[in-house]
């Protein structure tokens, strides 16, 4: 009589595994179909959308713009409110000479970029790029006398000296106003 006790208790236990595998698998059947579903009415759907928005056409004139990118970036430098120099990464058109560009950027002064982050320029705005020569180390900048008027020199004359060392062009600077070695102690 035991033994069939055992038998029976050895059933039902296993019974009650199957019901709970079989529940486990109805769970299991039930998500698939409705993923499969979900798959067969939104795919299309997807599709259709991407079709009217003609994305693969944007995507691949993307990819044009990234293979014919014509700008270059720089670094120039401007004062933040708390008195210390910031770089900043504008765009140039990779037609211009690197050096010219980067300082008629420069001269031009801060862009909404800039200004929003409370960074400002020392340099007059009718300041001119007379010229710009490299050679042998030496980066010779040649500017209008309209930056005498500058309502702090030094920090105008560090902005120069910063974005000139951030073009790696020569280890000295050497600024000309108006055609004459500037000295900033005279």
């Amino acid at each position: 009589m035991q033994d069939q006790q055992e038998q029976t208790d050895r059933h039902k236990t296993e019974w009650k595994r199957k019901k709970q595998l079989s529940k486990k698998l109805l769970f299991l059947l039930l998500f698939l179909c409705i993923t499969a579903l979900e798959l067969l009415v939104f795919i299309p759907k997807v599709k259709e959308t991407m079709a009217k928005a003609d994305i693969p056409s944007l995507i691949a004139k993307e990819s044009k713009k990234q293979e014919n990118n014509t700008s270059l970036t720089s670094t120039v430098y401007f004062y933040h409110l708390n008195g210390t120099l910031r770089a900043y990464h504008p765009s140039l058109d990779k037609n211009n000479d690197l050096y010219h560009g980067t300082f008629e950027v420069l001269l031009k002064g801060p862009d909404k970029t800039v200004l929003e982050d409370l960074s400002l320029t020392y340099i007059p705005e009718k300041t001119r790029l007379l010229g710009i020569t490299v050679a042998k180390g030496i980066t010779y900048l040649n500017l209008s006398a309209d930056l005498l008027d500058s309502n702090d020199l030094t920090k105008a004359i560090n902005q120069l000296k910063a974005t000139a060392n951030g073009l790696k062009a020569g280890n000295t600077f050497v600024l000309l106003i108006d055609g004459k070695a500037y000295r900033q102690d005279s």
